[in-house]
């Protein structure tokens, strides 16, 4: 589990979980909304992944070299 709570949240990313299923892929934000739609570059990257794949981690975005952390 993540040392990331409600508490203690993060401010340079968006928690996101990325699941692969047999047919598509979903990304869940850390309080389990599902946020696909607003992620679709990472969807359509994690079509790659084997299903029954799961990546937690932190989503950005990259702008003019730097990440940008107003952007979403």
């Amino acid at each position: 589990m993540s040392h990331e709570t409600h508490r203690n949240r993060e401010n340079d990313g968006h928690r996101t979980v990325l699941r692969r299923t047999d047919d598509t892929v979903i990304l869940y934000a850390w309080s389990g909304r599902v946020v696909t739609p607003y992620w679709m570059d990472l969807a359509v990257a994690g079509m790659a992944l084997r299903p029954g794949t799961v990546l937690d981690g932190e989503a950005v975005i990259w702008r003019d070299d730097r990440l940008e952390f107003g952007a979403a």
